[in-house]
């Protein structure tokens, strides 16, 4: 074709040029873990400034949340050579959290000793059972409803408590624990007998842990209880495994004041006896009246003196 210039062009695309082009584009950033643990701590941290203070890894607990719940995490947080979980839960209404909250830790058959407080949006609960397993829970219905809660079974109760108010929980101030200076609860369980008035501490009783004394052979913890108001004494002491217990004085031997020995047995408000023996006398002379008494079953003992009662009174003063 005279007198036109044809210009032809082309664009040829190379296998592979295409992927290599969308390879070299930058991809997405991931979004944050949401277990990671300054991710959690930060959604818990109503339930204490320094809830996950040292916890290790945060995960998801099985199995998936129940109605109500919209997610459960379980921390796990180092106390000395052992490792707790703490279990955090979030609940869709704050309904929902209170119906948890009645089934926090209460006093069960198998209970040593329990605790607890609920004021206006938050509560507080603590329970350990005889063989050893101390329970805490607490929760806050504010700025969104969330709950805690711990199991341990190798640490005393006192130190699993003290784990708590380290991180700095303020939603409501937990009530004292029952028998602090006692660390075994199989000891706690028969001294509270004496020591305590319907779960409330009776006549201002203070009490302290002593080393164990030479006079009771074998014995692994020894705590000291006087109280303020009263003359009256406590010696509770719990014994090594395969230690016999102290022999129950026969009837009128010497250094009782004949007549006024009482020896028997007792038992808990479940009614079981267990071999559970009790001996009360007054000493000739100006030593005070004692109540001696034991269980075989929780190697432990207990010594009151009556501080100016009688023994009769003092076997009175504890069956009541």
């Amino acid at each position: 074709m005279a007198g036109r210039l044809v210009v032809a062009a082309a664009l040829v695309v190379l296998p592979g040029a295409a992927a290599a082009v969308w390879a070299t584009r930058p991809s997405a950033a991931p979004g944050p873990d949401v277990f990671a643990v300054d991710q959690v701590a930060q959604r818990y941290r109503a339930l204490g400034a320094d809830l996950l203070a040292g916890a290790l890894r945060c995960a998801p607990l099985p199995p998936s949340p129940s109605p109500g719940q919209t997610e459960r995490v379980g921390c796990e947080v180092p106390a000395g050579a052992a490792t707790l979980t703490r279990e955090l839960t979030s609940f869709d209404t704050v309904l929902r959290l209170r119906a948890a909250r009645a089934a926090a830790p209460a006093p069960a058959p198998d209970s040593a000793r329990s605790g607890g407080v609920t004021e206006a949006g938050a509560a507080f609960a603590m329970d350990q059972t005889v063989d050893g397993v101390s329970h805490l829970y607490w929760d806050t219905e504010s700025p969104r409803p969330v709950s805690a809660a711990v199991r341990s079974g190798e640490l005393p109760m006192a130190a699993v408590v003290a784990l708590h108010d380290q991180r700095r929980f303020t939603g409501v101030a937990r009530p004292s624990q029952p028998g602090e200076a006692f660390a075994s609860p199989q000891l706690w369980q028969p001294a509270a007998v004496v020591l305590t008035d319907g779960g409330a501490g009776r006549d201002g009783v203070e009490c302290t842990a002593v080393p164990p004394a030479p006079q009771y052979p074998g014995t692994v913890e020894l705590v000291s209880c006087r109280s303020r108001r009263r003359a009256g004494r406590l010696r509770a002491g719990r014994r090594r495994r395969g230690v016999e217990p102290a022999p129950v004085a026969p009837a009128a031997p010497d250094g009782i004041e004949p007549g006024t020995q009482w020896i028997g047995g007792w038992a808990d408000e479940d009614g079981a006896d267990d071999g559970r023996r009790l001996s009360c006398y007054e000493p000739v002379g100006p030593e005070p009246a004692r109540l001696y008494h034991d269980r075989r079953d929780r190697l432990s003992f207990g010594l009151l003196f009556g501080g100016g009662l009688p023994a009769e009174q003092l076997h009175r003063f504890r069956q009541g």
